[in-house]
């Protein structure tokens, strides 16, 4: 991303923390087994226990939720994040995003490498939106994990809108104290 002019770099004002309920379609990834339905808006963050609130951003990222307000499919990069499962009896399956921290021998484990994941560059990612009855396909590009120590520049940076550049953008946490993300960038290829 250091190579590439962000034109629209990501920013608080740009975060859509609304909790729209309606799902709007759904994101599958083929060879990693996702196949997650999705919303916009991230709702409140509590910064404390798990919430069961439907609002909170706990409960809303059991689902794909869309990061950013007024982003288009096909037209901006448009960021999806989820949950991973981490919770007692939940890790290892194919719930919110984990399957795209599926290893290559089909396990799950917290903090992987790059190198060691089955999600690959050039896996096709689908994304069907109800609105237009459409299916928007993009190839992944990039993938990437960055950790605490690195800071949120990455992540940040990964969430912005470069020009005629239409992507999409997917994260995860990839440990369960939330230190470490995986993020997969992909282009986009057409729209059906």
């Amino acid at each position: 991303m250091s190579h590439t002019e962000i034109y629209n770099p990501m920013t608080n004002a740009r975060l859509d923390e609304t909790s729209n309920t309606d799902i709007l379609g759904s994101i599958v990834l083929q060879e990693v087994g996702l196949d997650i339905e999705f919303w916009q808006g991230t709702g409140y963050e509590t910064n404390s226990e798990w919430s069961n609130d439907p609002d909170s951003d706990d409960q809303r990222l059991l689902k794909a939720t869309g990061m950013k307000k007024n982003q288009v499919l096909g037209v901006d990069n448009v960021i999806f994040a989820a949950h991973s499962a981490y919770r007692e009896g939940d890790a290892g399956k194919n719930l919110y995003f984990s399957p795209l921290l599926k290893s290559k021998d089909g396990s799950f484990k917290e903090n992987p490498s790059v190198d060691e994941l089955m999600i690959q560059v050039g896996n096709i990612i689908s994304v069907y939106q109800k609105s237009d009855n459409k299916i928007y396909e993009f190839s992944i590009s990039n993938i990437f994990i960055y950790t605490g120590e690195d800071g949120f520049q990455a992540l940040i940076d990964a969430q912005g809108d470069i020009k005629d550049r239409p992507q999409l953008t997917l994260y995860v946490c990839s440990n369960q104290k939330a230190t470490a993300r995986l993020v997969v960038q992909a282009e986009f290829i057409e729209k059906k």
